[in-house]
C-alpha cells in the first residue's frame, strides 16, 4: 500500500538533516553533475513537474529491511550503518535520491567545496540561474549566453545564506528591502528583478507543497525475506528510467538487498 504525500522543500531538508529521511544499502552513491542540480532548482523556482519520490516507511521500535546511511552534505559518500531497532519513524528513499540529495547540498551543504549560488538578477520569465562555486569573485560577472537578458550583470546570492533568512523571518519582503538596501541598488528593474527572483524562490522552496511524496507502506504479514525482495524489484524497476543504473549497480543492489554482509566486499569489487 502506498500513500501520497505532499512536502514543502524545506521542511523535507529539515526531515533529511534530522534523518527522518535516509537512504537504504540498495541505493548507490550520488550520480548527478553540478549542472544537473542547478538545472533542477531552475526547475524547481519555475513550478514545472520534476516527479515524485517513493519511500519505505518504517516505524519506530521496528528492525528496518536494509542498513541505510544519511544523506551526504558535501557529495562524499558515508558508509551504511546496521541498527536492530529505529529510535523514530523512518523513510527509506528506494526513487528520488538524486533529486533530494541535490536539494539538501544546494539549500545546506556543498559539492566538490562549492556552494550554489542564485543569480538575483535572473530573466525571471525565461531562467533562474544557479551556479555552483567556492568563491563569490569566480563567478561571471555579465552575461554572455543571454544578450536579451534585461540586466546584462550577475548578482549572485547564496541559495543556503537566502534559505535562512527567509525561513527566520517569514517575510520576504523585508529580505528584498534588506539586499536592495545593503548593496546600494537604486535601479527599478534591478530590485523588480531581485523581488521577483527572491519571490520564486520563496514560494517554491518555503510557502508551497511543491514535492509530492509516495509512502510504502511495509507488509509485516510476509517475511522479511520477501519484503525485501519486494522492495529490491521495485527499486530495479523504478531504477530502469531517468539516469540508468548500471548492470553492475543492479546486480550489487540486488545483492545487497538480500545479504547485508555483501555491502564492503561489493563496494571494494565493483567500485559502487
Amino acid at each position: 500500500m502506498a500513500i501520497w504525500k505532499t512536502y514543502r522543500i524545506s521542511d523535507i531538508i529539515t526531515e533529511i538533516s534530522d534523518e527522518k529521511f535516509v537512504l537504504p544499502v540498495i541505493q548507490r552513491p550520488l550520480v548527478w553533475t553540478e549542472d544537473k542540480m542547478e538545472l533542477l532548482f531552475d526547475t524547481l523556482l519555475k513550478g514545472d513537474s520534476f516527479g515524485g519520490v517513493m519511500v519505505i516507511e518504517e516505524e519506530k521500535d521496528s528492525k528496518p529491511l536494509f542498513n541505510y546511511r544519511p544523506f551526504t552534505k558535501d557529495g562524499d559518500l558515508i558508509a551504511s550503518r546496521q541498527v536492530d531497532r529505529l529510535t523514530q519513524l523512518q523513510n527509506f528513499v528506494i526513487d528520488g535520491q538524486q533529486r533530494l540529495q541535490s536539494f539538501y547540498i544546494g539549500l545546506k551543504g556543498s559539492i566538490n567545496g562549492k556552494i550554489l549560488y542564485f543569480d538575483l538578477y535572473s530573466d525571471f520569465n525565461n531562467e533562474f540561474e544557479f551556479k555552483f562555486e567556492n568563491e563569490n569573485s569566480k563567478l561571471p560577472k555579465q552575461s554572455k549566453d543571454n544578450i536579451d537578458r534585461a540586466i546584462p550583470e550577475h548578482f549572485w546570492y547564496p541559495a543556503k545564506g537566502l534559505l535562512e533568512k527567509l525561513k527566520s523571518t517569514g517575510r520576504y519582503k523585508q529580505i528584498v528591502k534588506d539586499i536592495i538596501a545593503k548593496n546600494n541598488i537604486e535601479d527599478d528593474v534591478k530590485k523588480d528583478h531581485i523581488d521577483e527572483n527572491v519571490l520564486a524562490f520563496y514560494e517554491n522552496v518555503i510557502n508551497s507543497e511543491t514535492l509530492g511524496i509516495s509512502k510504502v507502506i511495509i507488509n509485516k504479514d510476509l517475511s522479511e525475506v520477501k519484503n525485501r525482495q519486494r522492495i529490491v524489484e521495485l527499486f530495479i524497476r523504478l531504477n530502469n528510467g531517468g539516469t540508468k543504473l548500471e548492470g553492475f549497480d543492479l546486480v550489487a543492489s540486488k545483492l545487497k538487498g538480500f545479504n547485508w554482509q555483501l555491502e564492503g566486499f561489493l563496494r571494494e569489487t565493483l567500485e559502487i
